[in-house]
């Protein structure tokens, strides 16, 4: 990793400001406040004003210590703290032969073995905490429902920071330490906050088709929060296609249909769903037109110039051939992988396949046990989607579609190891997803006795007053 020039100043902030803000921070009172400052400190100011230092063999970023912080305090309250474990043997599988991948990586030239294990702080034994934040995180269905709903909000923020760095050329904080103010006709094809745009895209991908399920699914939020997730959805869509970032639009398109057939769908949600679908596809296609055209006619002229033709199935197939020979794996940095590729001619740093980077990180092994983790939370998502509850139902639908995309979305994709952000941010979501039949259940059997001590003519449901759509009235006991 790059040498970063020693700054006292800088220093001086960190150790003054730093501990001061972590402390105030331990002792709010609000999980979901904590889980807003977490998410909006990881995708805007991660690598945005802050960058990730390392100090020998350990790695620190803003996003991290917020992480270690809120996890520290989620631990210390007992009821959380029973709420932690799950997947500890697929866990700890992961995390041995990733550390195995860096002891071998440790061996390869011009990497070594301390740049190796930054990389398994970063990308392996920080998922782990993310994922505990997301497993001890939430107390009921509602923290978590708005909470998502200020993340669509803040998809919105993000659409509009891409905007206007690919309107005006300007180029955010950056990892070395820089800061650039380009102006070029390749500048759309820059990420804002997410600095690669296929990153970016694919952050849309698990995004937008879950504001979607927000806005017109089985529970809504406030009218003010509906009509803001809306303007964010518009944004985001406008922002998705100027990425030109085929796989990232392509999943993206996908992931919206896959969430329409999860949609309570009656005579009142077609309704919804198509008056919806014209004011947002109008506005979007508005914005391009007439606010971006030349922006658009560069992404289109990339699409027919590309087509679908890539290197990318050469690689896969060089890939294939690596793992064969090394079922261990080539380490975590990418100079093993670079330099196992190279008697192909190929020159790449990750194989664009996040299924295929985890096996040349971590090995066959590691590549299993992470299928394990994943599949029991894509499991557990699904089983919650049977809640009755119009809360319950609607964020399990939420969750269930962003670990889909994020996992669609890697078949093309490094976006597991192409920067922290959007990977932290799918461990917290898998973390939420493995708990989510606890949640749901106990929030299902609390409004299941409150309806049986309610009138049979209320309107609300045993809800709280939250409109459902379709068959969501609470039943009695548990569902799950």
């Amino acid at each position: 990793m790059e040498a970063l020039e020693f700054d006292p100043t800088r220093w001086a902030v960190y150790l003054i400001v730093g501990p001061i803000g972590l402390a105030a921070y331990f002792f709010f009172s609000s999980r979901k406040l904590k889980l807003m400052v977490l998410l909006g400190a990881l995708i805007f100011l991660e690598g945005v004003l802050l960058s990730w230092r390392p100090f020998y063999f350990v790695g620190f970023s803003l996003s991290s210590a917020i992480a270690y912080t809120l996890f520290v305090s989620l631990y210390l309250d007992p009821r959380q703290r029973l709420q932690i474990p799950a997947s500890t043997a697929a866990w700890l599988g992961f995390l041995l032969f990733a550390f195995i991948g860096a002891v071998i990586g440790g061996f390869v030239p011009l990497a070594g073995f301390g740049q190796n294990l930054i990389l398994f702080q970063m990308f392996y034994l920080e998922g782990l905490v993310y994922f505990w934040i997301g497993r001890a995180a939430f107390r009921d269905t509602n923290e978590l429902y708005r909470v998502l709903n200020v993340l669509f909000a803040m998809g919105g923020l993000v659409a509009i920071l891409h905007l206007f760095s690919i309107t005006t050329g300007y180029r955010f904080y950056a990892a070395a330490g820089k800061e650039f103010h380009e102006y070029s006709d390749v500048a759309f094809r820059y990420g804002a906050v997410f600095s690669n745009p296929n990153t970016l895209a694919h952050f849309y991908a698990m995004v937008l088709p879950a504001s979607i399920i927000s806005t017109l699914g089985w529970a809504r939020p406030s009218r003010l929060m509906r009509s803001t997730i809306l303007v964010s959805v518009v944004l985001m869509g406008v922002s998705l296609l100027l990425t030109a970032s085929r796989a990232g639009i392509g999943t993206t398109a996908l992931m919206v249909m896959i969430s329409f057939m999860l949609l309570p769908f009656g005579v009142r949600g077609v309704l919804a769903l198509a008056a919806a679908g014209v004011v947002t596809g109008s506005l979007s296609v508005a914005l391009l037109f007439f606010a971006f055209p030349d922006l658009l006619d560069a992404t289109l002229g990339r699409f027919a110039t590309e087509g679908f033709t890539s290197v990318r199935y050469q690689v896969w197939l060089e890939t294939l051939l690596i793992i064969v020979r090394n079922p261990l794996g080539v380490g975590l940095d990418s100079q093993g992988y670079l330099q196992a590729l190279q008697p192909a001619g190929i020159f790449l740093a990750n194989p664009h396949n996040i299924y295929l980077g985890i096996a040349v990180n971590a090995g066959l092994p590691g590549l299993g046990f992470f299928l394990a983790i994943v599949t029991n939370a894509l499991r557990r998502a699904n089983v919650s989607r049977r809640i009755q509850d119009a809360e319950g139902r609607s964020v399990a639908s939420m969750i269930f579609v962003m670990l889909v995309a994020f996992l669609i979305s890697g078949m093309a994709e490094p976006i597991y190891g192409n920067g922290i952000k959007l990977q932290h941010f799918f461990w917290l979501v898998v973390g939420i997803a493995t708990y989510l039949p606890n949640l749901v259940s106990s929030d299902a059997r609390d409004s299941s006795s409150a309806s049986i001590l309610a009138t049979r003519g209320s309107s609300t449901n045993g809800l709280g007053g939250v409109p459902s759509w379709g068959d969501s009235s609470p039943q009695e006991g548990s569902p799950l």
